[in-house]
């Protein structure tokens, strides 16, 4: 994908899979990362995936501005590559193996998440780096 824009309509799309984690950059062409969260959770499809901010944020308001667009987590992304990558591992062996979230919504009681984030319940996962 070339920029943001791209990414949200993969996402969106009736198509492809719905992921069970999307880890996100904040800084991308096109649409940034704070934007393509905003579209993300107005759909459905998208709306209670978790999703990881990750970038070199240094102010605190634009940390803030990502929990409150519905981020479940923002991470300073680090300089070495290796690093990163490793991060990253830990990221996804987190939310797909030790966070646990209800599998369907229960009535009156806040935001659920999506139907394939409980890691006991699916064998294969869906997983889109971006």
């Amino acid at each position: 994908m070339r920029h943001g824009g791209e990414a949200v309509e993969a996402l969106i799309s009736a198509n492809g899979p719905v992921p069970d984690l999307i880890v996100l950059d904040f800084h991308l062409p096109g649409l940034n990362g704070l934007e393509i969260l905003r579209e993300l959770r107005k759909h459905d499809r998208t709306r209670y995936v978790p999703v990881v901010m990750l970038s070199s944020l240094e102010s605190d308001v634009e940390v803030s501005d990502c929990f409150v667009e519905g981020a479940n987590s923002c991470v300073k992304k680090p300089d070495d590559p290796q690093t990163y990558v490793e991060h990253v591992a830990l990221i996804v062996k987190y939310w797909l193996t030790v966070d646990r979230r209800p599998e369907k919504p229960i009535q009156g009681r806040g935001t659920p998440s999506s139907s394939a984030s409980n890691a006991n319940s699916h064998s294969q996962r869906t997983e889109v780096n971006l």
